[in-house]
């Protein structure tokens, strides 16, 4: 899969990273195996790829230092997506109050 490729509402889609809407340019993430969605924004059925996960899927608790740099969804609201460098402290989550655990979507 590269960059740019397209899927529509209810493909499944085949890597883990970030979507983007052509209808309204929101972007999403989006797992590996799960259906694209309609764009909850605008109802466009067309996403874009605009960043590949690689090795998503890795969780980091509130309060370790992150071994890469990259971007990083909590994992209890799913709302907060967080840029992280390497060896900086994972925050707890702005929208939970809480200290949460943080999966890497794309590294950087």
């Amino acid at each position: 899969m590269t960059v740019f490729d397209k899927f529509t509402t209810g493909q499944t889609n085949p890597e883990s990273g970030l979507y983007l809407c052509v209808g309204c340019d929101e972007i999403i993430p989006l797992s590996k195996d799960e259906k694209f969605p309609p764009c909850a924004r605008c109802g466009s059925a067309t996403w874009i790829t605009v960043a590949v996960a690689g090795k998503a899927g890795e969780k980091y608790k509130t309060g370790v230092n992150s071994p890469l740099s990259g971007l990083f969804l909590c994992t209890s609201c799913k709302n907060q997506i967080i840029p992280i460098a390497k060896d900086d402290n994972f925050p707890p989550c702005p929208s939970c109050k809480a200290a949460v655990n943080w999966q890497l979507i794309v590294s950087a």
